[in-house]
């Protein structure tokens, strides 16, 4: 030490100060980034915690009347066709809701664990959606609703290139909420707009709608308006 000129010690120091200053800055991001994940975590698990409450519920109500209508079912005389009806009408509406959340719930795990991944087909736009409303034509007629198509589209027609089962859930989701806010005996407009490889969806509805001060929360995962359990609107949360 007695070797090293004031000049070159006070370099040092002030090269170690340097040193120690970008240290302390960067434990300090490191620590709010820490913080920061630490409060996500802690979301997430209250967010899956709620979620799992919200699924089991949904499932457990349309499992226990599957079971019990089944039941019956088997119990019916062949000759009571009316009971053998009621009870399959039934036992099919419970099979499609518990079929629907379940698609939702296998497209979040996939989301969450990052194995999400798209894979393309090329398909008539005009047909899937008509298929996706004659999925819920039974939903429909239980509150005479009456769903207009729109398809606006480029000269090559309305064939299309992309996930065909993705883009369907995505806009039965979206139906499937105009169907359960709709009132009785109205309408609902599903829009399509096909130019330049650009593909717009756009589905409308005249029921109650969304508050204003809830509209910026209803994509957040497993967000729901009404999150009470004995709800009268079913869902999961997962759906937009």
């Amino acid at each position: 030490i007695n070797n090293i000129s004031d000049n070159a010690l006070l370099k040092e120091l002030q090269k170690r100060l340097k040193r120690n200053d970008e240290m302390a800055t960067e434990i300090f991001h490191l620590k709010n980034e820490l913080f920061e994940i630490n409060n996500k975590l802690e979301a997430s698990e209250r967010f899956k915690s709620h979620f799992i409450s919200n699924v089991t519920n949904e499932l457990v109500n349309p499992v226990a009347s599957l079971l019990a209508f089944s039941k019956f079912l088997h119990q019916t005389e062949v000759k009571d066709q009316e009971n053998i009806g009621k009870f399959s009408k039934l036992i099919f509406q419970e099979a499609f809701e518990i079929n629907f959340l379940l698609k939702n719930v296998f497209i979040a795990a996939k989301f969450e664990s990052g194995k999400f991944t798209i894979e393309n087909t090329t398909f008539s736009l005009k047909e899937l959606i008509n298929s996706i409303v004659n999925d819920f034509d039974h939903l429909l007629k239980e509150k005479n609703l009456e769903v207009k198509t729109e398809i606006e589209k480029q000269t090559n027609g309305d064939i299309i290139t992309t996930d065909t089962e993705k883009l369907k859930v995505a806009i039965a989701n979206i139906l499937s909420n105009s169907i359960r806010y709709s009132n009785k005996n109205d309408k609902i407009i599903l829009k399509a707009t096909l130019f330049d490889n650009t593909l717009k969806i756009s589905v409308r509805d005249f029921g109650i709608g969304i508050s204003h001060d809830q509209q910026d929360k209803v994509f957040e995962r497993f967000y729901r308006i009404d999150n009470s359990i004995n709800s009268e609107n079913k869902g999961s949360g997962l759906g937009l």
